[in-house]
């Protein structure tokens, strides 16, 4: 089990006990502690947002059995008459204490998954910028060049040239970072030019502010900043068509401080213009952080931006190509397709999907879906400002108490 989530549950079950113990005491009125309680288990909840939901259902599960097993020992010496000892119902008590903080936890992220908090620049959807799954080394060393960068061409649903200095292709983990500098750029005045704290970035993607994720977040702007690009089809908000653009870096500048761990950004004139003139589709980034396969993370991204165009159909060679989905066999692309798709559903994100396939059961040619009533929301920015203010109101009250801790 999660050695944080236990660390966070031992000391918020304790305090959870000693604040209705001291409520108790300060009201005779059952409701009015009753009341202040489900404020108080609201409030620390909420501060496990940034653990995934199937890590805090696995705990959840893990100590409902741990639980079950000593009300089965306190039952037991009841029917024989046996004395039973106080510590048994402490630690009855506490698990169950335990168990309705993660539930509320569970609850509240569930909540979150349908909230759109976050905004998307639509270009970069449109030609596929990062890579859902990436080659061994072995093939990634044969992309590179002697100086040791990648330079590719890439043929999704809008074709793209790719290069990176680092030698590296853009992962669904520098995605989740490159989301977030577009929150910062909102949230900062929507200049293309902005400073940040790497805390200040792990609130709004909802990270932990350990020495771990600011690393994974430098390594991301790092890989961001070292990617240059040409997209065939890059729509121009001014003009309203697609235009080829110039061989151009997104994050046009970076200076990245690993020591006063801050950064400065800039983004291209492509990239801030087109956010600025609100060419954007929503997400959930508490949606996106659950996701376990890196696939799905990327099938959501994509599925989310086509859907605002109202496609609801995708060739599967062309998808393959456009997520940059590496697997030794199609069959099995389209297996890991399948199984992407199937988590999106789980979530609730899709209501339903299918494969047409070509030849009888042999190849599957397109895949079709239908997003949730939920998605299509989200996808649009549906009650956009009271959602992300009630969410990032909670992300930032976290962030200040973690501060002050």
């Amino acid at each position: 089990m999660s050695k944080s989530i236990l660390s966070f549950l031992d000391k918020h079950g304790q305090a959870l006990v000693d604040f209705k113990a001291d409520t108790q005491m300060r009201f005779n009125d059952e409701m009015i502690v009753q009341s202040e309680y489900e404020l108080e288990l609201q409030r620390r909840g909420e501060k496990l947002i940034s653990k995934k939901i199937y890590e805090l259902q696995r705990v959840s599960t893990k100590l409902e059995s741990q639980k079950n097993d000593i009300s089965k020992v306190i039952l037991s010496a009841k029917e024989s008459g046996q004395p039973i000892d106080h510590d048994l119902y402490e630690q009855e008590n506490m698990l169950a204490v335990k168990i309705s903080l993660l539930d509320r936890a569970i609850e509240i992220k569930r909540q979150y998954q349908k909230e759109p908090t976050h905004e998307v620049e639509r270009n970069i959807l449109d030609h596929g910028l990062i890579y859902a799954t990436s080659p061994n080394e072995k093939t990634l060393e044969k992309l590179r060049t002697k100086d040791g960068i990648i330079e590719l061409s890439k043929k999704g649903f809008r074709r793209l040239y790719y290069r990176n200095e680092n030698g590296a292709l853009l992962t669904p983990q520098d995605m989740k970072v490159f989301v977030g500098l577009f929150k910062l750029w909102a949230d900062k005045g929507r200049n293309a030019h902005f400073s940040f704290k790497f805390s200040e970035l792990a609130e709004v993607i909802y990270s932990e502010k350990t020495g771990g994720e600011y690393a994974i977040m430098e390594k991301a702007l790092n890989n961001l900043a070292q990617t240059s690009i040409i997209m065939e089809e890059y729509f121009n908000p001014k003009t309203g068509k697609r235009t080829r653009t110039v061989t151009h870096n997104p994050i046009s500048t970076a200076d990245i401080d690993s020591e006063m761990m801050q950064a400065d950004i800039t983004f291209s004139n492509y990239m801030h213009e087109s956010l600025a003139a609100g060419n954007v589709v929503f997400i959930s980034m508490a949606l996106y952080n659950d996701l376990a396969s890196p696939t799905s993370k990327s099938l959501y991204l994509t599925i989310s931006n086509r859907m605002k165009d109202q496609e609801y159909g995708m060739d599967i060679d062309t998808l393959i190509e456009h997520i940059g989905l590496h697997s030794s066999t199609r069959p099995k692309a389209v297996q890991t397709i399948k199984e992407s798709m199937q988590e999106l559903k789980d979530f609730g994100f899709l209501s339903d999907f299918d494969f047409i396939y070509k030849g009888g059961w042999n190849t599957a040619k397109k895949v079709i879906f239908t997003p949730s009533e939920w998605a299509r929301k989200v996808g649009f920015g549906h009650q956009l400002s009271l959602a992300a203010m009630e969410v990032q109101a909670t992300i930032d009250e976290i962030g200040i108490e973690a501060e002050r801790s």
